[in-house]
């Protein structure tokens, strides 16, 4: 290899040619993904995640790991480093916390639920939810009541709410998990088998809830479902099963479907009471019918499920039948 640890070339390598030098794309931007229903997709969960989350290489082997006996000869090697000049260092700028650790950081500025790694791919699956213009300046106008109610209540230092992006208003139907890229066809050609026999049926948005992301890092201001509950939960059982076939953390038990509208730095869930919950109901409520979306959150039309891994979008039509 060229480089060695991070500051140092191999005396080996005797000329640098800087012609040889080539940026190379994270490989969420570059990795072609399966054939099946597949189309770009920005926002959502961002890029590649991390190994802490349970995953294993889909044919049960090591994957793209130096053999070990290889891997050995290479580490025990004695090998001779030469510095590496700072013109060349300030090429490949690291970006970390101060604690030395990388930043996990969403497009949003969410914190993400594990480390970047390359060659791992944040993938979730979820009911995309339609926007509409009268949708999105509800969701706007709701703002300012937010605030204004959970301010007082929420200590010297209230949260500030995000909306979130008009592209990314879905149902989730499974946790954010990491995916090695090479498991990703694989994964949704399973769950594609699976889906296809499904039946399109229909949801209904109704009361708010708050929750927060398992590491309490991020909250979210949700709507949650009134009716189909039943059907998502199957959508989900099957969606658990493939999971399971690679080892992925599966979805939340007696799960609370709901469309996340807001978010926010934090935990704040136990500083919500139900007086906050009543109030902030009563003005979204108003506003639904302000902008005339009572039949539009009552009534949204699910006729497939996605999933998402890095930027590409995976597209599971269901039976109209």
């Amino acid at each position: 290899k060229l480089f060695g640890p991070r500051g140092v070339i191999r005396r080996s390598c005797s000329v640098l040619s800087m012609a040889g030098l080539v940026a190379y794309s994270d490989s969420s931007s570059d990795e072609e993904g399966s054939s099946v229903g597949e189309r770009d997709c920005d926002g959502g969960s961002g890029g590649g995640g991390g190994s802490d989350v349970g995953e294993r290489d889909c044919d049960g082997g090591r994957g793209g790991d130096t053999p070990p006996g290889k891997k050995a000869r290479i580490e025990n090697s004695p090998s001779h480093f030469l510095p590496l000049p700072s013109s060349i260092l300030d090429m490949f700028p690291e970006e970390e916390g101060g604690d030395g650790s990388a930043v996990s950081e969403d497009r949003q500025g969410r914190v993400r639920s594990f480390p970047h790694v390359r060659g791992n791919w944040a993938t979730f699956v979820f009911i995309p939810v339609p926007y509409s213009r009268n949708l999105g300046n509800c969701i706007t106008a709701f703002h300012e009541p937010l605030r204004s109610i959970l301010d007082p209540g929420t200590g010297t230092n209230p949260p500030e709410f995000i909306p979130m992006p008009q592209d990314s208003l879905h149902v989730s139907l499974s946790r954010t998990v990491a995916t090695r890229h090479h498991c990703i066809e694989p994964l949704t050609h399973m769950l594609g088998e699976r889906l296809r026999t499904k039946k399109r049926f229909t949801l209904g948005f109704s009361s708010l809830a708050f929750y927060s992301n398992d590491e309490k890092t991020t909250s979210f201001l949700g709507v949650k479902i009134s009716k189909s509950y039943d059907q998502l939960c199957s959508v989900v059982s099957d969606v658990d099963e493939c999971f399971a076939q690679y080892n992925l953390q599966q979805f939340y038990k007696n799960p609370s479907f709901h469309m996340s509208i807001y978010w926010c730095a934090g935990d704040i869930v136990p500083r919500v009471t139900d007086r906050h919950i009543i109030q902030l109901q009563e003005c979204w409520e108003g506003l639904v019918s302000e902008y005339d979306l009572a039949a539009a959150v009552e009534s949204v039309d699910v006729t497939g499920v996605r999933l998402k891994s890095g930027n590409k979008c995976f597209s599971f039509p269901l039976s109209d039948t």
